[in-house]
């Protein structure tokens, strides 16, 4: 059994959350480094709102930092979406990029 089938539903949609709030807060992918400090701080603010705080400590407390940190990004993505869909939830993307803007020519 996958470790990702081993997360309730709230548990995955809370990281997921987790995940695109990081981007969108930090503008970076590497949630698992947000994840440590929130985790030692034991608040997940501002990557999340209040209700999943509650939801990704008790993730914490029943996995472990470790088995967290070993779930795949887009699997997490990915079963949190399908946890959105069924729940009626808006689905979980990251932020498009902006291209480039190019330089003027001088």
């Amino acid at each position: 059994m996958k470790t990702i089938d081993r997360l309730s539903d709230q548990h995955v949609l809370a990281l997921g959350k987790f995940i695109i709030g990081c981007e969108r807060v930090r503008h970076s992918k590497r949630w698992r480094t947000a994840f440590a400090e929130c985790a030692r701080r034991h608040t997940f603010v501002p990557f999340v709102q209040i209700k999943e705080v509650e939801v990704l400590l008790d993730l914490l407390a029943s996995h472990g930092e470790q088995r967290i940190y070993q779930l795949k990004t887009g699997q997490i993505l990915e079963a949190a979406n399908a946890v959105a869909r069924e729940w009626h939830e808006p689905p979980l993307m990251f932020e498009p990029t902006a291209p480039p803007v190019a330089a003027h020519p001088a």
